[in-house]
């Protein structure tokens, strides 16, 4: 769509977002009406993350229902892992010079890692 587009022209996510991972139709509408407002879109990022933070639970929480005892200690202590790379990878994307083009760059950041490891998590089920 238009807005894949902006962003990859910008710098702003990476091919994988646009092109592997499972975003919601709302998030895909929010982003066609935002007039590229930078604002806009750090808002419907933020909807989508938490849209994403949903699925990410339910993949974890089925997950865990399905492993032994020593794999769930595993999976937790690298969920954990994941969870503080994420954060600080993305928060590192914050340029404290440059207000909302870093904050829209650290919203996708964390949107696409997000939805990246949700797949992750899927395909452990399978």
């Amino acid at each position: 769509t238009l807005w894949r587009l902006i962003a990859l022209l910008m710098g702003l996510v990476t091919p994988a977002l646009a092109d592997g991972v499972e975003l919601s139709r709302e998030h895909t509408a929010c982003m066609e009406n935002t007039g590229n407002a930078n604002e806009a879109l750090i808002n419907c990022n933020n909807m989508e993350i938490a849209r994403q933070d949903l699925r990410l639970n339910k993949a974890y929480k089925s997950l865990m229902g399905q492993l032994m005892p020593q794999r769930k200690k595993d999976l937790q202590k690298v969920q954990r892992t994941w969870i503080a790379f994420r954060d600080g990878n993305c928060r590192f994307y914050l340029d404290p010079a440059s207000r909302f083009p870093s904050q829209l760059s650290a919203s996708a950041c964390v949107l696409q890692a997000t939805a990246e490891r949700v797949r992750e998590l899927e395909r452990f089920q399978q």
